[in-house]
């Protein structure tokens, strides 16, 4: 048993291998069982991927929240840990980071503070936002996911350790705000994820996101492609239906080689008439329907 006190720490680490067991990590601090706890707590779930090896370091642990003018996560929503200077803050926007540091009761109240902390456009609050993507409120996490692509580079290493939050729906947030910043140095996580991901939810963000790229490797651009080919088979049928998807996007999007193209489509095609799930069928029809236009059209 390790006790759940300030002074507790868990090092995980796998390496060329898929996503550490979260359920594990929760049992070793306590969490299994319960909600994620209200109390003055930080949480983090920090995954590195120094290389293409894919070698991960996993660390969890709980602390106290300093009574200073930094602002931890407080564990409310199982988002990720960061430390910030209020004091260097206008108070405007120090009052709405306080508000979600404490743990927002208003759904109303959430939206406002996150419409003022991304417009106020400043670099130190990008975790701020990140952390807002678990609280169960769409509106909230748009706004948040806007400001975050906007920032574009700026704000890729605080998603990718959103991608690591205990909770899934920061997760599959972050995830899809990388997609859409584009930048290929996620790809090996992006694979990663869609491989392996926890819950559907991620694996189907990281399928989306996958396919936005913008590939300035071959060999990455391969990978995806096989990846997506071989998820059309996977058991979970919302997977399928995501990598159908992600297929439509990637010959979309890119300008996909004759042999990429081949090995997408064949596939699919079986998909449309083979897959026992009717929705995944039919998806599969009408992604081929899409692409038999869009190939005409670059033909």
């Amino acid at each position: 048993h390790i006790p759940r006190t300030t002074e507790t720490s868990c090092f995980l680490e796998k390496q060329n291998s898929s996503l550490v067991d979260r359920q594990l990590l929760h049992t070793m601090i306590g969490f299994v069982g319960s909600s994620l706890p209200c109390a003055p707590k930080t949480s983090s779930y920090i995954q590195q991927c120094p290389s293409k090896s894919l070698q991960y370091t996993f660390h969890a642990r709980t602390s106290h929240r300093v009574a200073s003018n930094k602002l931890y996560m407080s564990g409310v929503n199982g988002g990720i840990d960061y430390d910030l200077d209020i004091s260097e803050l206008p108070e405007s926007v120090a009052s709405h980071v306080k508000y979600v540091q404490g743990g927002p009761d208003s759904p109303t109240a959430l939206i406002e503070a996150a419409y003022a902390i991304a417009q106020s456009k400043i670099p130190s609050t990008l975790p701020v936002l990140v952390d807002m993507l678990g609280f169960n409120n769409p509106i909230a996490a748009n706004i948040a996911i806007d400001a975050l692509v906007e920032a574009k580079q700026r704000s890729i290493p605080f998603l990718l350790k959103g991608v690591g939050a205990f909770n899934y729906a920061v997760s599959a947030y972050a995830l899809r705000a990388l997609g859409r910043i584009r930048d290929p140095s996620v790809v090996d996580i992006c694979i990663e994820c869609a491989k392996s991901g926890p819950i559907p939810n991620v694996r189907r963000a990281a399928c989306n996101s996958l396919s936005l790229l913008e590939f300035t490797s071959n060999n990455d651009l391969h990978r995806a492609a096989t990846l997506f080919a071989e998820l059309l088979g996977d058991y979970d049928w919302s997977v399928r239906y995501a990598s159908i998807a992600a297929i439509e996007n990637l010959i979309t999007m890119t300008n996909s080689k004759q042999d990429i193209q081949v090995d997408l489509i064949t596939p699919l095609k079986k998909v449309a008439g083979e897959d026992v799930d009717p929705t995944v069928s039919h998806r599969a029809a009408l992604a081929l329907a899409a692409l038999d236009t869009i190939l005409a059209v670059k033909a």
